[in-house]
């Protein structure tokens, strides 16, 4: 596969990259600097179309510059997953919020884990009736990354059978303001934030309906294998940064007289850790370039993913051990890329899962 990027791709990359590395980050955070980005920096041209080509090398470069900077914005909420989601939906609503959010102006954000269902979709209980001529919903929904920024919540829901089943899941549009729902907010551990969502008794019109009911697992799988992407991206960035600072106190930091770094037992430590972030960043680029073919899109996802945890883990522990004590304390930046990178190892499911989801998918393609 051609990994070589076009002009305009590379002008992407750079230009965001110097953006970052610019920014005043003591005054332009959260909202306000997703602001800039969709204006400034242009990244709702991103949002998915369906009369364009997929952007998914696009959107790789984008995660992997922020998470080299280290920055929390919602751009794999919002345009790359809530953007394919409202891509494959048919109405009125869902294009009129899909052109509000390329503007700027509305954040949807997906709503699917629960509360003891682990990452399979198939296990979502939140129940979808229909009654006198309006959906109803009642359930939780749990951890909802970038929920506390959110305009809308692309909630999924079941519609038919009982959890496992395939069949019977479908997604719903849901205004923040809409009656019956709470929203209660919470900080996470690298920074970023997260909502946990109770519905009782909402109560949603038919056009809330995104697409046939009973048949969403297709497209919220599509989601996952996009997150997922995303994800191993974001990894890729913060990984190669975290190996470069720990490179850089190797060389300043001295001991009995020497550099740290001409003690020849760490220079085998960061050419391992070097080996893994080469290993992880293969798998997150094929990845990235099977994402437009179906029948190879989710293995390689999986395979990418299960790669860039193994990854995540050594990298970071060893980043930390190699700074000593000073890799816990919160004024020293590779503490707080230890805490990112070892969420990313499970933000849309764990190592396990992703093995046997793999595994899975080679039985079923032989």
């Amino acid at each position: 596969m051609d990994f070589t990027l076009s002009t305009e791709q590379q002008l992407l990359q750079d230009n965001l990259a110097r953006f970052l590395r610019e920014r005043p980050s003591a005054s332009v955070t959260g909202e306000s600097l997703w602001r800039r980005l969709m204006s400034e920096m242009g990244l709702g041209e991103l949002v998915p179309d369906a009369h364009q080509a997929p952007l998914h090398v696009e959107h790789a470069l984008v995660m992997e510059a922020l998470g080299r900077a280290l920055v929390h914005t919602p751009f794999l909420e919002l345009v790359m997953v809530a953007g394919h989601l409202l891509q494959g939906a048919a109405g009125a609503d869902a294009r009129q919020l899909r052109a509000a959010l390329a503007q700027g102006q509305a954040t949807p954000v997906l709503a699917w884990a629960e509360p003891g269902m682990r990452y399979d979709f198939r296990g979502i209980e939140l129940a979808a009736q229909w009654r006198d001529g309006q959906w109803q919903l009642d359930g939780v929904k749990c951890m909802v990354r970038s929920g506390p920024l959110a305009s809308h919540f692309l909630v999924a829901a079941r519609t038919a059978g009982v959890p496992g089943d395939a069949q019977g899941l479908s997604l719903f549009l849901v205004p923040r303001d809409t009656p019956g729902l709470r929203v209660s907010d919470c900080p996470t551990v690298d920074g970023g934030c997260a909502a946990d969502l109770e519905l009782r008794q909402l109560r949603l019109p038919a056009a809330a309906l995104l697409g046939e009911a009973d048949t969403a697992l297709a497209g919220l799988e599509g989601a996952r294998d996009i997150a997922v992407a995303g994800l191993c991206a974001e990894a890729r960035g913060a990984l190669a940064q975290m190996l470069e600072l720990t490179r850089a106190y190797l060389g300043e930091r001295r001991q009995f007289g020497q550099r740290l770094a001409s003690f020849q037992v760490l220079q085998h430590r960061l050419v391992d850790m070097y080996l893994h972030l080469v290993k992880a960043g293969s798998a997150s680029r094929l990845a990235t370039l099977n994402l437009h073919v179906p029948e190879r899109r989710s293995q390689a996802a999986s395979s990418a993913q299960v790669v860039m945890a193994a990854a995540c883990r050594f990298i970071g522990q060893a980043a930390v051990q190699l700074h000593g004590g000073m890799g816990m304390c919160d004024e020293v930046a590779i503490s707080r890329y230890f805490r990112r990178v070892t969420l990313l190892e499970r933000e849309f499911g764990g190592r396990d899962f992703y093995l046997a989801r793999y595994d899975a998918l080679r039985r079923a393609a032989a």
